[in-house]
C-alpha cells in the first residue's frame, strides 16, 4: 500500500529525530557507551531515523565531496552526458533519477539530478575481492566524468571514510541489538555499498500538485547514511501515527535511516520508514539542494536470518532467510522495485 502523495506539507511539526553524539560510544566509559547504544537502539526502534554527531569525519571531507559533486552537476548537460546510466545499470549521471512518479494521476518526473558509483571500478576488481563470476550483473563498474579533475580521486577517498564509518555504525547496532560488538564485522567486510550525490535544481517553473523533489520510499538497504545541506525543500520522514516531519538538517552532522533489508534483519523490531524530500516554498523556487547519501549492502553471501535477540513470545519469526546477493540483485531490476516496502499510512 502506498503512502498519499497528495498535497504535500511543507510546514511540518517539530522534529521528534534525535541527534546522538556518538562518540562516547568509542572514547566513554562503559555505562557511557552503554548509554550511547541504548539511545541508537529507541531511534531505530521507533522512528527508524537518528541523526549523529561525533561521527569522526573531519570537515574538510564533507566540504571537498560536496564541492566536486557541485562543480560536476553545473557542467552543461552535455558534458554530464557522458558518463550517463543506461537501462540495464544505475552507475554514472542521471538526468531524471527516478521513474516518473503516477501514484496519483498523470506521471510526473522527479525533481532530481543525481550521480551514483559503485564499490568497485571494475567487475574484475569485485572479482578478484571474492564475489564469483555467477553474480556478475549485480557487479557493475564505475563511470568517472573527465571533469572536475579531481572527482575520481575525492569521491574514492570519501567512499572509504564512509565504508570505515559504518564499520563504527554496526559495531553500535550489535551491541544495541545484545550481540557481540563485532557481530556484523564478517557479514559487511565485503560489501556491495553504493554512493550518489543528489541535485535538486532551481524551480523556475513551479510544481504540479503532489509532484515532489523525491517520492516517497523505503530504502532496501540496511542502512543509509546522508550528508545533506541546509537548502529550504528538505528531506522528511514519516512519523507514524503523526505524519510527516522534518529531518533536521544540522551542519557537521549525518542522517542515518534504515533500510528494508534492516527491518528484516531484526525482524521489525527496528523500522525502515518511508521518506521523501520536498519542494522548497516559492521565495526560495531558484535554490538548489545538494545531497550526499551512503547506501550501504551486505556481502554477497550474507545470511540475512532473523536475529535471535529479535524473537520473542510476543514477536515470533516474520521472515525466511534470505542472501543478500540474491535480494539485492533482484531489486536492481526493474526501477522502482529499487524501493523496499512501502508501509501504510498508521
Amino acid at each position: 500500500m502506498a503512502l498519499t502523495e497528495a498535497a504535500p506539507s511543507l510546514a511540518a511539526p517539530p522534529s521528534p529525530i534525535p541527534v546522538i553524539d556518538i562518540a562516547a560510544f568509542f572514547t566513554g566509559t562503559p555505562e557511557e557507551r552503554r548509554a550511547v547504544a541504548e539511545a541508537v537502539d529507541a531511534a531505530c526502534s521507533t522512528i527508524g531515523f537518528l541523526v549523529i554527531t561525533g561521527h569522526g569525519i573531519p570537515q574538510t571531507s564533507f566540504d571537498a565531496i560536496y564541492d566536486v559533486s557541485r562543480d560536476f552537476f553545473a557542467l552543461p548537460l552535455e558534458e554530464k552526458m557522458k558518463v550517463v546510466s543506461t537501462v540495464d545499470r544505475h552507475e554514472g549521471f542521471t538526468p531524471n533519477a527516478d521513474p516518473p512518479q503516477s501514484d496519483a494521476g498523470p506521471a510526473r518526473p522527479v525533481l532530481r539530478q543525481q550521480y551514483h558509483s559503485y564499490r568497485y571500478d571494475t567487475v574484475d576488481e569485485a572479482i578478484a575481492a571474492g564475489y564469483p563470476e555467477r553474480v556478475r550483473a549485480s557487479l557493475l563498474s564505475n563511470l568517472w566524468p573527465e571533469a572536475p579533475a579531481e572527482f575520481e580521486a575525492t569521491w574514492k577517498a570519501y567512499f572509504g571514510l564512509m565504508e570505515e564509518l559504518v564499520g563504527r555504525l554496526f559495531h553500535i547496532f550489535a551491541v544495541a541489538l545484545g550481540l557481540p560488538e563485532t557481530y556484523f564485522d564478517d557479514k559487511v567486510d565485503q560489501h556491495l555499498g553504493t554512493m550518489a550525490a543528489n541535485l535538486y535544481p532551481e524551480q523556475p517553473v513551479a510544481p504540479v500538485a503532489g509532484q515532489l523533489r523525491t517520492r516517497a520510499h523505503v530504502d532496501f538497504s540496511t542502512l543509509t547514511i546522508l550528508y545533506q545541506d541546509d537548502a529550504p525543500g528538505g528531506l522528511q520522514a514519516y512519523h507514524r501515527g503523526h505524519g510527516w516531519v522534518d529531518v533536521p538538517a544540522i551542519a557537521g552532522s549525518y542522517v542515518v535511516n534504515l533500510g528494508d533489508l534492516m527491518g528484516r534483519w531484526t525482524n521489525d523490531r527496528w523500522v525502515a520508514t518511508p521518506h521523501r524530500v520536498v519542494n522548497p516554498p516559492a521565495e526560495h523556487a531558484m535554490t538548489r539542494r545538494i545531497s550526499m547519501p551512503f547506501f550501504h549492502l551486505p556481502n554477497h553471501d550474507t545470511v540475512i536470518d532473523v536475529l535471535s535477540t529479535c524473537v520473542s513470545e510476543d514477536r515470533p519469526v516474520r521472515f525466511e532467510p534470505v542472501m543478500a546477493g540474491d535480494w539485492i540483485e533482484a531489486r536492481r531490476v526493474g526501477g522502482s522495485a529499487n524501493y523496499g516496502r512501502i508501509q501504510p499510512a498508521s
